[in-house]
């Protein structure tokens, strides 16, 4: 009798924890993956440009800014409802060293990149004598 009790105990326990744990489960048609409205990646070239590639939904509006270490923007570019891909490239040989923040601005917020710019010193060249 304790066995039928002890099992039925159990029994009772485990079909509990089952029912629990099957509504955390998610199912297929629950499962939506978000897809980023803007996606935006930056480098630096060979000839010491800055590429910037944006790739957004076509209905949305955004705008690339430029900005020194004060908040002044120092370029600016609109990117219109249709372009849906654009690859810029910055020639920043005329701004002055220091930390600035290529912004892509759009309804869905704000995406931030920052990069540094330091003037390249030029490296002593190698002296050879010969006795």
């Amino acid at each position: 009798m304790k066995t039928n009790i002890i099992t039925s105990a159990l029994f009772a326990a485990l079909l509990i924890t089952s029912t629990a744990f099957a509504g955390t489960e998610p199912s297929d048609d629950k499962i939506t993956a978000k897809v980023a409205a803007v996606q935006v990646s930056t480098y630096k070239t060979v000839d010491n440009n800055i590429r910037v590639n944006i790739e957004k939904k076509a209905s949305i509006v955004a705008s690339i800014l430029i900005r020194d270490a004060n908040g002044q923007v120092v370029y600016s570019q609109h990117i219109g409802k249709k372009t849906e891909k654009l690859a810029a490239k910055f020639d920043v040989s005329n701004l002055e060293d220091g930390t600035y923040q290529i912004q892509v601005v759009s309804k869905e917020g704000t995406i931030s990149k920052e990069i540094n710019l330091k003037t390249a010193t030029e490296q002593p060249k190698r002296l050879l004598a010969v006795n």
